[in-house]
């Protein structure tokens, strides 16, 4: 009974074994079904990187025209208008300097009394430089009520202007009523007076403000040398050094 029941067991255990490896079969089929999955990985990195070559590129596009516009800017302040704004010095004069300032500005103050007397020297009264004062009268009401007080002399005379223009600035803590008795004083008479006291060219210093911030000026004082910006209270090399490249450049 022993020998019988030992054998009778015996068979049974095969098919277990057989069974066992029927199940590992599957698996490796199935292994082989995930190179489906990958090359589907692999479509969408190539297409991936397709799309960010192509964003790249269009950056690049755009880059290159905003550096465009950039230059097109930079002909646009080339061609800053002198408007109708006093001009001392040689109205032929193969360079033209337009100066945009504030009187209540102190380093505006600075470039009167340091730098102007030089430029007017060696290039103004050569005949070779002229200057146009326009205002960026933005330090408030004071000094758009000064700068409209030299712009009713300049109704008179450029001149004239300019004797009011060089007063403020030898006198930076002046009033409205003594810029008044200096100008009667030198003849601008009663209408000079009215014009200050109206107001009646505040306007006019409101536009020049405009086109200054048109041509991109944010401070005071900025220059244009032939179109060329220069901005602050530069040195007189600093001027001299782009003026005489300009004359060279014009000969």
């Amino acid at each position: 009974m022993v020998t019988k029941d030992s054998s009778a067991k015996k068979p049974t255990k095969k098919p277990s074994t057989t069974k066992t490896i029927a199940k590992k079969a599957p698996i490796k089929k199935v292994s082989t079904k995930n190179t489906k999955p990958d090359s589907i990985l692999i479509s969408i990195g190539v297409f991936v990187a397709i799309t960010l070559l192509a964003i790249a590129l269009s950056v690049t596009m755009v880059l290159q025209k905003s550096n465009s516009n950039v230059q097109n800017a930079n002909v646009v302040v080339s061609e800053v208008s002198i408007d109708d704004d006093a001009v001392i010095g040689d109205p032929n004069a193969p360079i033209t300097i337009v100066e945009f300032s504030d009187y209540g500005c102190p380093f505006c103050g600075r470039h009167f009394s340091e730098v102007f007397p030089q430029i007017k020297s060696e290039y103004v009264d050569s005949g070779m430089v002229k200057v146009v004062y326009r205002d960026f009268a933005f330090k408030g009401e004071r000094s758009q009520n000064l700068a409209a007080t030299a712009e009713c002399a300049g109704e008179k005379s450029d001149a004239d202007f300019y004797l009011i223009h060089d007063y403020i600035f030898n006198n930076p803590n002046t009033d409205l009523e003594a810029v008044i008795a200096f100008g009667q004083s030198n003849n601008l008479g009663s209408q000079f007076a009215e014009c200050v006291r109206n107001g009646d060219m505040l306007q006019e210093v409101q536009a020049d403000l405009a086109d200054a911030q048109s041509y991109g000026v944010n401070s005071t004082p900025t220059f244009f040398i032939n179109g060329e910006k220069v901005v602050g209270a530069q040195p007189f090399e600093a001027f001299k050094q782009v003026i005489d490249k300009q004359l060279a450049e014009s000969q």
